[in-house]
């Protein structure tokens, strides 16, 4: 099992592992829930990306929650989009790209 505090420090751990599909396919990939701050499942979260709240340890911000209504009322409240695990996954992966 993996806990994360956010999906920014999920991908710079993936950045350390050659095989990523494989440790992907791990279903003990956990993160902070935004709403209740516990951990959840990472992949069966919903994000809220590019609200206008500042990101943890990132410019794009991506807040995870196990509810799928609280993380549609937050993105209408701070003006984000609600997304899955995959969409995170790869909007966080542009933090690390170089320019």
């Amino acid at each position: 099992m993996k806990q994360y505090c956010s999906i920014h420090c999920l991908i710079d751990d993936l950045a350390k592992h050659q095989h990523q599909d494989e440790y992907l396919k791990k279903d003990a990939i956990l993160v902070i829930d935004t709403q209740h701050l516990k951990f959840i499942g990472a992949k069966s979260a919903f994000y809220v990306i590019d609200s206008q709240i500042g990101g943890t340890m990132t410019v794009n911000s991506k807040y995870a929650f196990f509810d799928k209504n609280e993380a549609i009322k937050f993105a209408k409240q701070y003006n984000g989009k609600v997304v899955d695990f995959e969409t995170a996954l790869s909007v966080g992966s542009s933090d690390f790209q170089q320019p």
